[in-house]
């Protein structure tokens, strides 16, 4: 196991994450594939060690160490040797997490030829039943004969004395029946691997051995007795009590009770039920085990009381008061119970000794009734049991009570010398005898498997719960070999020999077996045989059980049976576990999902009864056998299925022998011939990679298998019409329609009655079957020589003579123009230079940046506007949310991680071309991206010709080449900020950035004069949010486009795109302010009073970013309105844009008040006239910016009311009038920004004057201004005392508003000013406000604007009308709903303020702000992942819950967050190179 670089190869991706216990998830691997290992959010800002141990020994420790940018920290690991894997993991914080994965074993046989898992076809045999050693070669050839290349045999070791095949007397010897030793056995198994290209694998039994075991009489400390598990002693006496009961039935002495010695009808059973619950159960008194000694009892409480009195000792209350209990004695005598005696002392302290004495006989009493009730218990399962063996129909009826059959299965072995219950529990004592009194072992219905049942906790052996295997003795192994050391060692030789001899394990009775002893024994065997074959047949109930045995235990295929599924269950079955789904996606890195363990399907496994005794058919074997080998994984069959025999091969009593080779050759009957065909199938399709599966289930009875190579495309069909019950001559079926046509047929076979031939005499001591029942076998059929099918226009398939138990297996080929299609697809999908491939990478990179948002993007109302075009709608599913191939993708990967076959794009794609033809004709009615619609149809109408079942997965392929070279090829195009790192996330951020920035007719800017030279027939503008803003007035609003611009234009490298918006909203200026709603300056609307901040604040940006960034300083500027009450005027007068700077800037300091035009209902129906009114200055004594009315709402939290039901229209929820928290921190930094650029000589002025007044200032002077009195204002102390103040040590939310509480609102808008002056405050300030809006605000993806204390706080938005004010028509959008732009701004405020922490001396407060960012960098990358837009959206409802009527994909969220990022990384660099 190695570390590897990444590069293309199978990858499998485990997500770490806190806490983890993958004990429930099963991974499966190959030998080649890569487990990585990732940082999940829990974890990311953790180093992480992680461990893994490979069958039980360390194999593998490295650390992971803390991502910083999303989902950047993982390790790769090679599966290279087979074995069970453990992994454990470790944070700095001692987080853990655990889990397992497996890699398959390589089995290998003659000339080193590898067996694939799915290629096994495997035969049980009985091995007492192949006779002496000899024979066994001629026997065992049957198997190689009839194609099979796996063996597994019952334990060869020494039986028992029941000779079940189980029952194991001794594990280290071969049994002497066979004449030989184990070196005979290994010589021969060897030969078979190596000669015959077979492997044989055998039972190992571990958890029980023959009641006549030598080792275990001298041993006895090996089972579980009386001796060293005393809570069996109760259970002891009653099976003693019933196998006396069972010789008084059998002498006759019970017949006058009505019960005779035959016992087979329900009035017996009442009987027996009546006799077991009042004379056999009562007389054993077994409540007295578990009851105290009353007497006893008080004598020692009242000593106790009495020293306590007569010394002064402890005070009553201070004594234990938990109520008064019986403590169960460890050694089970009777009435040898206690109690908790600190109660019981102060019971006899507080009421005496009567008052004791009657607490005790309560506690006995209700023991006794709880044994009462478990022995009510016992007694429906004893009769449940005799009803089965001697009443029911489908039991054995085994009649007369005798020593044979006696009226129930003993549960113990005895030993001797006892014949009464008195002299029973002498024994149970005995410290010698004692331990001869052994449990025997068996199953129990229902009980979780990983729990012992033979131990303290279960009473499984008193309530008769367990199915008794009355031969076999469950073995005590305890938890770690120093507790049973002979047993363990003993069973560590035994499965080391084993190992050595065979390749590999069926694991007997694994469900009842201790996981941790089975989970050491296979340890022992991998070290001798590190590819191992482990099987086992489990009965837990549950997969997630099931899956914990397969985990430790490093199951390799878990045994199913096919007979256990009839009528539409067997499709169902071949659905599960026969292989990929039929044209699968082929993922080569995902996400580890949890696998259906491999599966090792038998059509009878030999320990079920046959077809005839399940559904009464003989025309069930060769249906089921076929449809078995159908399935894409390993096979089994028990002897005597493929010679029709119709019993039931029993484990224990069968004794007569398996015929060889040349005896079942004379035979000819049965499956023989058909089983060596179906075989040779299955082989086949698994060693030339026919691994997808479709499983069609035509009727009840019949099932179509399609098998499919994905690699050549061939086909293979295999039809089989199965019997539970009536015959039919021919299934009432639909046609059956291929992709392709039928070639030929491989083969027919039907199961007939020969009536002319009678069974001839058969030798009595060989096991035979049904010799008048054969298989009629055609093969290498044309189609139209077929005899069951009607083959129509070559690929309809009509059912003619298809009767039960006929099977027809069809090859299908493609047409030439699929081949062809396939051929040339494949060409293109792995020829990394293929013509068709250096085509589109040419057109791609000939097209001009500005296009690319049409090729990757553009939502519905966008191409409606500019191409009349529309997004692709999936019937059944939906529009797609872009025109553009990332709409396409998005889909399209979450399909394919899924590999969810049955979903609508996957049903669209295999129904025609459409999604194909729409992705390329969209592109070529575009004349700049003509020529990449050319290329892209050159390739994707070959896809037409596809065969269409197969289509979607041949789509997928050929989609990602074309999305992978689009994306790459924008990506290229932008000069990206070098501060912004090199990582997923960013990729991600910038490809999103696209979906935004574009040309609608409709939605144009204001005029940009000509002088300004610019690349884009069309300048492009900024779409505030998908898919709600993006066409129309509502495309460009004035305050988004500009807190958005930085990161989705300046960091992306769009300068020219940046510059174009800058200057065209400058055109507009009006009053001193930029409009809210741009539309293209014509209908400009100004009741906005931040957006102008926020358009000076990204023209800072860009002088500082964008290459000769002063210089757009003098560019020109169309004024569009020539004064504040002129019209439109495209051809306005030009200024350069510094003028237009400081006539923003004048204007405020002169003061703003005006009324909006045409104000009424015509621009807003739902305002009152005061809202109307606009009005902004600067406070002359503190330099705050303010503004606004409690009718009108001028910053960015703008919602109008709109409810007449609810009473809320034409107020606003957040009026925010006095100086806003943000806009004073973006007027520092502008002002200190134009500052430093007069200081440099880049700007001609650094003053305004009030003409009013005659006052005038610096930028510096009014920067300083808002400094001084900005602590003073804003800042909520511990001790303030104002009434209003509800939360102290934050920053208030505005100064100055009309309801005054409002400034007092905890909200996070602070952190918008911290973000651009992060020193307007003192640090330790801005520290505890950012804690406590971490604490109280910042939720999974955005901040809640309104503190959720606060009355008027709803965090969940809808636009819906009701007669909730807060709430109705989305009057609460900003009061508790989520933001993302805004979290942003506090992640970026708490980087500022966390890196200054860490400059005054607080490190630990930067490492903890640096595991805050990377955390949310991981949510925010895996939340694009998997989001249909790859996008963040413009807000959530409460705690992280989608919002429906948000935008799904928001400018300014994307645009905040690569700012982070880009902060995040530069103070990072700095970081290191302080601590160098």
């Amino acid at each position: 196991m190695t570390l590897k670089n990444k590069g293309h190869r199978e990858i499998r991706i485990v997500v770490l994450e806190k806490n983890y216990d993958g004990k429930h998830i099963f991974l499966q691997l190959k030998k080649g594939w890569f487990v990585r290992f990732q940082l999940g959010e829990t974890l990311v800002t953790n180093n992480v060690n992680i461990t893994i141990y490979r069958n039980g020994e360390k194999e593998f420790e490295n650390q992971l160490k803390s991502g910083k940018f999303g989902k950047d920290s993982s390790l790769d690991i090679e599966c290279k040797v087979a074995g069970s894997y453990y992994y454990e993991y470790e944070s700095d914080n001692d987080i853990n997490g655990k889990g397992y994965y497996h890699v398959e074993p390589e089995l290998i046989v003659k000339d080193n030829q590898k067996i694939p898992l799915d290629a096994i076809s495997c035969q049980t045999y009985l091995t007492k039943l192949l006779g002496p050693f000899s024979e066994w070669k001629d026997k065992l050839k049957v198997a190689r004969e009839l194609g099979y290349n796996m063996i597994h045999l019952t334990p060869i070791q020494t039986l028992g004395i029941s000779d079940s095949c189980y029952s194991i007397a001794n594990h280290l010897t071969l049994d002497t029946r066979y004449k030989g030793d184990l070196h005979d056995v290994e010589k021969l198994i060897h030969k078979m691997r190596d000669k015959w290209g077979m492997l044989v694998i055998q039972d190992v039994v571990w958890n029980h051995a023959a009641k006549n075991a030598k080792w275990l009489k001298e041993h006895p400390e090996c089972t579980f007795n009386c001796l060293n598990s005393p809570h069996l002693r109760p259970a002891y006496l009653l099976d003693r009590a019933l196998l006396y009961f069972s010789e008084e039935i059998r002498d006759g002495k019970w017949e006058d009770k009505g019960i005779p010695t035959i016992i087979d009808t329900p009035s017996h059973l009442n009987a027996i039920r009546h006799a077991l619950q009042h004379t056999i159960i009562p007389n054993l008194r077994l409540w007295e085990f578990f009851q105290v000694d009353i007497e006893s009892v008080i004598q020692i409480c009242l000593r106790e009381a009495g020293i306590m009195e007569v010394y002064g000792g402890v005070p009553i209350d201070s004594i234990n008061n938990e109520d008064l209990s019986i403590i169960q004695d460890p050694e089970y005598k009777r009435f040898g119970c206690t109690i908790n005696y600190d109660s019981g002392i102060r019971l006899a302290l507080q009421k005496g000794q009567n008052g004791l004495m009657e607490k005790l006989r309560i506690l006995n009493h209700d023991m006794f009734l709880k044994i009462n009730d478990m022995m009510m218990e016992a007694i429906n399962a004893i009769i449940g049991h005799i009803n089965y063996e001697r009443i029911s129909d489908d039991g054995p009826k085994l009649g007369k009570v005798s020593d044979d059959h006696p009226l129930l299965t003993n549960y113990f072995a005895y030993p001797t010398g006892s014949s009464t219950i008195e002299e029973d529990e002498e024994i149970i004592f005995d410290k010698i005898r004692g331990q001869q009194c052994r449990a025997c072992n068996g199953w129990v219905m229902g009980d979780d498997p990983l729990k012992n049942f033979a131990e303290s906790h279960s009473q499984v052996y008193l309530k008769r719960q367990l199915i008794s295997w009355g031969d076999s003795l469950k073995l005590n192994y305890g938890m770690e070999p120093a507790h049973c050391p002979y047993l363990w060692k003993y069973m560590k030789e035994y499965t080391e020999t084993c190992a050595r001899i065979f390749s590999g394990f069926r694991i007997d009775n694994c469900h009842s077996t201790p996981i941790h002893v089975a989970e050491y024994l296979l340890n022992a065997a991998r070290k001798i045989k590190p590819n191992l074959y482990v099987v086992a047949e489990l009965f837990t109930g549950s997969e997630e059980i099931d899956n914990i045995f397969v985990n430790r235990l490093g199951i390799t295929s878990l045994i199913r049976e096919a007979q256990n599924c009839q009528n539409k269950e067997q499709g169902r079955m071949v659905y599960r576990y026969g292989g990929k789904q039929m044209a699968s996606f082929m993922g080569q890195e995902c996400k580890a999902l949890n696998s259906v363990a491999h599966a090792l399907l038998y059509d009878q496994t030999h320990d079920n009864p046959s077809p005839v005794n399940k559904f009464g058919s003989m025309y069930c074997y060769l249906p089921t056998a076929s449809l078995v080998s159908t399935t894409a994984c390993a096979i089994g069959s028990t002897r005597g299925f493929d010679e029709f025999v119709t019993f039931t091969i029993d484990v224990v009593k069968e004794k007569r022998l398996y015929k060889n080779w040349s005896e079942v050759q004379e035979d000819n009957y049965g499956l023989i011939k058909a089983r060596k065909i179906i075989n040779d199938l299955h082989s086949k399709m698994a060693y030339e990679g026919y691994t997808e599966v479709f499983a069609d289930q035509v009727t009840d009875t019949v099932v179509a298998v399609t098998r499919r190579n994905p690699t050549t495309n061939d086909v293979i069909i295999i039809i089989t019409h199965n019997c539970f019950g009536q015959f039919e001559w021919n299934p009432q079926a639909k046609d059956i329609i291929v992709c392709g046509k039928v070639n030929k047929i491989i083969f027919e076979m039907k199961t007939i009655e020969n009536t002319e031939t009678e069974d001839r005499k058969i030798p009595e001591d060989k096991i035979n079957g049904v010799s008048k029942f054969i298989v009629d076998i055609k093969e290498d059929l044309e189609p139209s020589e077929s005899h069951s099918l009607e083959i129509i226009h070559e690929n309809v398939i009509k059912f003619r003579n298809f009767p039960s138990g006929s099977v027809v297996a069809l090859q299908i080929i493609q047409d030439e123009s699929s081949i062809s299609a396939i051929k040339d697809i494949e060409t293109f999908i792995n020829d990394e230079h293929s013509p068709r491939l250096e085509k589109i990478k040419k057109a791609i990179g000939e097209l001009d940046l500005y296009y690319f948002n049409k090729l990757l993007f553009r939502v519905d109302g966008e191409e409606r506007e500019d191409s009349n075009d529309h997004t692709y709608n999936i019937p059944h599913w939906g529009s797609l949310p872009y025109c553009g191939l990332q709409g396409v993708r998005n889909l399209l990967k979450r399909v394919a991680s899924d590999n969810d076959q049955g979903h609508p794009l996957c049903h669209n794609i295999r129904n025609g071309n459409w999604l194909a033809e729409y992705c390329y004709r969209r592109l070529q009615r575009e004349k700049e991206l003509k020529k990449i619609g050319d290329v892209f149809q050159d390739v994707l109408e070959v896809l037409d010709n596809i065969p269409s079942n197969v289509r979607p997965a041949y789509f997928e392929r050929v989609f990602n080449i074309l999305y992978k070279e689009a994306k790459k090829g924008f990506l290229k195009k932008l000069r990206a900020n070098i501060d912004l790192p090199t990582c997923n996330l960013v990729t991600r951020l910038l490809l999103s950035s696209a979906s935004f920035v574009s040309y609608v007719k409709n939605a144009e800017l204001s005029p940009i004069s000509e002088k300004l030279f610019t690349t884009e027939q069309y300048p492009s503008s900024l779409a505030a949010g998908l898919p709600h803003f993006t066409t129309g007035i509502w495309r460009n609003w004035g305050r988004d486009t500009f807190i958005a611009l930085p990161g989705i234009l300046l960091l992306s490298g769009r300068f020219v795109e940046a510059r174009n918006i800058i200057i065209s909203y400058a055109g507009t200026l009006r009053h001193g302010l930029i409009p809210n709603l741009l539309a293209a300056g014509k209908g400009a609307r100004y009741n906005c009073r931040d957006a102008v901040w926020f358009w000076l604040a990204a023209i800072m940006r860009y002088i500082e970013m964008a290459p000769c960034g002063p210089e757009i300083l003098e560019r020109p500027v169309i004024r569009v309105y020539k004064n504040d009450d002129a019209e439109f005027d495209s051809n306005g007068h030009e200024q350069p844009l510094k003028d237009v700077i400081l006539e923003a800037l004048s204007r405020h300091f002169n003061g703003i008040e005006f009324r909006e035009r045409n104000s009424g209902r015509d621009i807003d129906e739902h305002m009152q006239n005061e809202g109307f009114n606009v009005h902004a200055f600067v406070h002359p004594g503190t330099g705050f910016i303010c503004g606004g009315n409690q009718y009108n709402c001028g910053t960015w939290m703008d919602k109008m009311g709109s409810s007449t039901i609810a009473g809320n229209k034409g107020y606003p929820a957040t009026p925010r009038d006095g100086a806003a928290v943000e806009i004073q921190g973006l007027a520092v930094y502008v002002l200190e920004s134009l500052e430093k650029l007069y200081e440099k000589g880049l700007y001609s002025t650094n003053r305004v004057t009030n003409t009013k007044n005659g006052m005038s200032w610096t930028f510096k002077e009014w920067a300083g201004k808002i400094r001084t009195y900005f602590p003073n204002f804003f800042y909520v102390h511990e001790n303030e005392s104002d009434e209003m103040a509800h939360r102290r040590g934050i920053i208030k939310d505005c100064f100055g508003s009309t309801a005054r509480y409002t400034d007092f609102q905890l909200r996070p808008n602070f952190t918008i000013a911290l973000c651009h002056a992060p020193d307007i405050i003192e640090t330790n300030k801005a520290w505890t406000s950012l804690r406590m809006a971490e604490k109280v605000l910042m939720s999974r993806l955005g901040i809640k604007t309104l503190d959720p204390q606060d009355w008027a706080y709803c965090g969940n938005y809808n636009n819906q009308d009701s007669q909730d004010k807060k709430t109705a028509c989305g009057w609460n959008y900003h009061q508790g709903p989520e933001w993302l732009w805004v979290a942003c701004c506090y992640l970026k405020a708490k980087l500022e303020i966390g890196w200054r922490r860490k400059l005054e001396g607080h490190k630990k407060d930067w490492i903890d702000v640096c595991k805050e960012i990377t955390k949310q960098l991981y949510i925010y990358e895996e939340y694009i992942d998997n989001s249909l837009w790859a996008s963040l959206p413009e807000l959530t409802n409460e705690n992280g819950a989608h919002c429906p009527p948000s935008c799904e994909a928001q400018a300014w969220s994307i645009g905040c967050l690569l700012e982070v990022v880009h902060r995040y990384n530069q103070l990072l660099k700095m970081d290191e190179k302080l601590e160098l």
